[in-house]
């Protein structure tokens, strides 16, 4: 007698279960305009350290309007978010005439001037919340973003391996 297994539902790869935490996890990170998330996996996939691009806990954050970049751009990174009150343009952000002197210009450095990002990295974040010492070649990080270079390099001194949508590397 010929039985058909009725087919169950196939389980995501590890990859791809990382890649999904990865991604709610960014559904809780501060930034207004780039939302990153980063979970590291042990090697029995069973303990999981997570982190999200944000302020350091206790100070001021994006969301409270804390960022220079944030503050006079729309959800649309190159879209400066100007308004017009009252017959006069304004910055959206802080309602100064517009051009507004404190808006960041596109493509400055996140780490230096006026337009300096006050947010940890998540893939930072996420490498605090594990400690050093719990990680090993056996760890692979998922990031819901290809990590910068600046993290790529601090990555490599911790893991082996890193993985985002489209992509993956391997130190």
């Amino acid at each position: 007698m010929n039985v058909l297994k009725p087919s169950l539902p196939s389980r995501p790869t590890f990859d791809e279960w990382g890649l999904a935490l990865a991604k709610t996890a960014s559904l809780r990170a501060e930034c207004t305009r780039r939302r990153v998330g980063a979970v590291i996996l042990d090697k029995k996939k069973r303990r999981t350290w997570i982190g999200i691009n944000g302020a350091p806990p206790g100070e001021p954050s994006c969301l409270d309007g804390a960022c220079p970049r944030g503050r006079h751009y729309g959800p649309v990174m190159s879209m400066i978010a100007a308004e017009i009150c009252d017959g006069v343009m304004v910055c959206g952000g802080c309602r100064k005439p517009w051009p507004c002197s404190e808006t960041v210009e596109p493509d400055s450095s996140y780490d230096t001037s006026a337009g300096m990002c006050i947010s940890t990295h998540a893939e930072l974040q996420c490498i605090f919340d594990a400690g050093r010492s719990n990680l090993d070649e056996n760890c692979t990080m998922y990031v819901s973003e290809r990590p910068c270079p600046a993290c790529e390099r601090i990555i490599k001194g911790c893991l082996k391996r890193v993985v985002w949508p489209g992509g993956e590397l391997r130190f």
